[in-house]
């Protein structure tokens, strides 16, 4: 089986809302997906989720990976070389670590959907619910008490 394209779409999704941490205030999210297809019609989906002072990407960053570099490695090869491509992204400097992760993702969703499994499954994961976490942005201290305990009410658990 051989990958025989790639397809992406950016999206640009503005936060129901918005919130402030050190550097800047953070109003929309900017992801990009791209999908992995085979010559044989399975699809394996991956995402990147760019930020300058994160990764050192911005959305356009990986939008010319994808069209560049990634499409040159990926397209013709065979879909389950996942460590081969692993490995010559990250020898590629103009690679970042979101697009990476991206492909990263997605060639893993690929051999999911080929075992007929969810992804967390292939992974190893059992559980039917993870802990995550919640992001209160800076605020003055009644407000941040406040929307705290919003989340408490809401069913939040804080471990």
């Amino acid at each position: 089986m051989r990958i025989a394209a790639l397809e992406y779409e950016r999206l640009d999704l503005e936060l129901a809302e918005p919130y402030q941490i050190a550097y800047e205030t953070v109003s929309e999210s900017h992801n990009i997906i791209l999908k992995v297809i085979t010559d044989q019609g399975l699809t394996g989906f991956g995402c990147a989720a760019p930020d300058l002072e994160i990764t050192g990407e911005s959305p356009e960053d990986v939008l010319t990976q994808i069209r560049g570099p990634i499409r040159n490695l990926l397209v013709g090869g065979a879909a389950f070389r996942h460590s081969y491509y692993h490995g010559e992204l990250r020898k590629t400097p103009e690679v970042g670590p979101s697009a990476r992760a991206m492909v990263d993702i997605a060639l893993f969703d690929l051999l999911a959907r080929k075992a007929g499994l969810p992804l967390y499954q292939l992974l190893g994961g059992y559980r039917s619910r993870i802990l995550t976490s919640i992001t209160i942005g800076i605020r003055p201290l009644e407000e941040t008490l406040d929307q705290a305990g919003q989340f408490l009410k809401s069913g939040f658990k804080v471990l």
